[in-house]
């Protein structure tokens, strides 16, 4: 253990018990909950009911249910770190009797009528033997058939000195910048350390603006796909799911539509699952099928065509037949959009919603590959979670080219187009 480290824990293990000096409990909370969502599973979330009273029937937080596996080959972010299995937390400050309170704490969550539970993760401020630890293990599995974990004062600091978790030392227990340890391996980039740092301080983006959408893009694109920065994609779902509550008399607006579009990408391509992204593409088309700029359109088919990708890989739920309708209604969207265009005064808006059109004609009608082939089995993910795909290595053999939407009105599109750029340069 290196000394930066050590003197890291150490000032964290002193600042852990003036918490319960101080009678903190929501702080714990807080923190051990934090270090749950990197640790134990991400799908974790703070129960609702006051603390301390009985009202949480003793789960200071719980997992909700997700249909993505713990573990999955070439998975990233979220898909990697949630469970399938309820998981609860339970977090203590008291100082005595805490072999006592751990069984008492056990028997209100497991309790007859509660929700089901399959492991206990138990934060204690204070240390619980080792001998006294395998006890409880022993008599709540056999009584319960859950298991337990416990982590003490000691435990606690050792994860909030680790890398990914001391930013939560800082911000809950002020941790001195001078004691943070130095990074081990490729640090991350500077400006992506710096930004994440503002997001964490802030407890999210400080405003709903433009600029800060701007950035919080940059970061959720980079920790997609970063092999050290993935582990805090959780975190920039989070972020950028603020977006989703932005609105002008009471409808969406343009920052609505980019955090449905950023983070269906990255779910489906860092998680490889299609759970909680079908309704935000709906989300994200049925506000291109009102809005005439052609980057919103264009963005929209994009949409379309990963929700299409979805249904082939059988991760999505969605029939061929909507998806379809989906493509169908943006092209109608774009033309409209084209004819009411004045190629001569507004040549780049022309050419821009001439190359959308030739994309959305070249792709597949769903609903005939369906007609054809059948839906594709149902599966959880894809394998190709997690990794970056070039056109070498994008599978399209299932994909019958006679089943396109309109290969010859593409190529319509494409000789209009380039009619239409050949005339910029003379």
């Amino acid at each position: 253990m290196t000394e930066p480290i050590a003197e890291a824990e150490a000032y964290i293990r002193f600042r852990l018990d003036s918490l319960a000096s101080a009678n903190e409990h929501h702080r714990f909370e807080e923190i051990a909950t934090r270090i749950a969502r990197k640790r134990i599973s991400a799908n974790i979330l703070v129960a609702t009911g006051p603390v301390s009273s009985g009202g949480d029937q003793g789960r200071d937080a719980e997992s909700y249910k997700t249909r993505i596996p713990d573990e999955l080959p070439n998975a990233a972010g979220f898909s990697a770190s949630a469970s399938t299995e309820p998981v609860v937390l339970a977090c203590t400050i008291q100082k005595s009797s805490l072999k006592s309170k751990v069984l008492a704490d056990a028997d209100s969550i497991c309790a007859a009528g509660a929700d089901p539970v399959t492991h206990i993760a138990y934060f204690s401020v204070h240390p619980i033997s080792a001998g006294a630890t395998h006890d409880l293990k022993k008599t709540i599995r056999d009584k319960y058939d859950v298991s337990l974990d416990i982590f003490s004062g000691a435990d606690v600091a050792t994860l909030l000195a680790e890398p990914d978790l001391v930013w939560v030392a800082r911000q809950y227990l002020d941790l001195p910048s001078s004691m943070i340890p130095p990074p081990e391996g490729e640090p991350d980039p500077e400006w992506y350390a710096e930004l994440i740092e503002k997001l964490r301080q802030n407890g999210g983006p400080a405003a709903l603006t433009p600029a800060t959408q701007g950035e919080v893009t940059l970061g959720l694109r980079h920790a997609t796909w970063d092999a050290t920065a993935n582990a805090d994609l959780p975190e920039w779902l989070g972020f950028m799911s603020a977006f989703l509550a932005d609105s002008r008399d009471g409808k969406d607006t343009d920052q609505v539509f980019r955090a449905c579009y950023e983070i269906s990408i990255a779910r489906f391509r860092g998680a490889g699952s299609a759970d909680g992204v079908e309704d935000l593409v709906r989300r994200a088309i049925g506000y291109a099928y009102g809005n005439n700029q052609p980057n919103v359109v264009d963005d929209a088919v994009t949409l379309a065509s990963y929700w299409g990708v979805m249904w082939m890989a059988g991760v999505g739920r969605a029939d061929a037949k909507e998806i379809s309708g989906a493509v169908l209604s943006l092209r109608d969207q774009a033309v409209r959009m084209l004819e009411a265009t004045n190629v001569s005064t507004h040549p780049v808006r022309a050419a821009s919603l001439m190359g959308t059109l030739a994309s959305l004609h070249l792709f597949p009608n769903w609903r005939s590959v369906e007609e054809e082939q059948g839906r594709p089995p149902h599966v959880e993910f894809t394998p190709s979670a997690g990794v970056k795909l070039d056109d070498a290595s994008a599978d399209v053999s299932g994909v019958p080219m006679d089943a396109l939407v309109g290969g010859a009105e593409a190529m319509a599109y494409l000789d209009s187009l380039v009619d239409l750029t050949s005339g910029f340069h003379r």
